[in-house]
């Protein structure tokens, strides 16, 4: 299964770039943001084991991962980090991970993304594998 992992790849190639993540943990897109100009959470990702927040993603394949546990992951995450105020339904857990496998689908495994305009995931650099 294709999921967005974190990678330093590209790190440096804007000048806003910045990436506290462990490379190839498991990222997902802030279900909100604040209106803070300083704040970089407009166009990080965050990295499920680190907490932290990174500006370059990639694709992945994790053929072991399953869409539940991928689910279930997520979700843990947004409870555990105080992204949700109380226990997500199943029906807005289906959209906010399939939100992110869906993204993931769009590209290459190797590509290198980040976030663009509306918060949607766009290429930075293609692999090198990729047509």
């Amino acid at each position: 299964m294709k999921v967005l992992v974190a990678t330093k790849n590209t790190q440096g190639m804007r000048q806003w770039d910045m990436s506290y993540t462990v490379d190839g943990e498991l990222v997902m897109n802030p279900p909100v943001s604040c209106d803070c100009p300083d704040c970089p959470c407009d166009r990080e990702m965050i990295g499920l084991g680190s907490r932290s927040g990174t500006t370059t993603f990639t694709v992945s394949d994790v053929p072991e991962l399953t869409v539940d546990t991928y689910r279930d992951l997520l979700r843990d995450e947004l409870v555990k980090c105080g992204w949700v105020m109380e226990e997500p339904t199943a029906e807005w857990m289906a959209n906010f991970a399939d939100e992110h496998l869906a993204a993931a689908a769009s590209f290459e495994v190797g590509d290198v993304l980040e976030i663009g305009k509306g918060r949607n995931v766009v290429c930075r650099k293609r692999s090198a594998s990729a047509p």
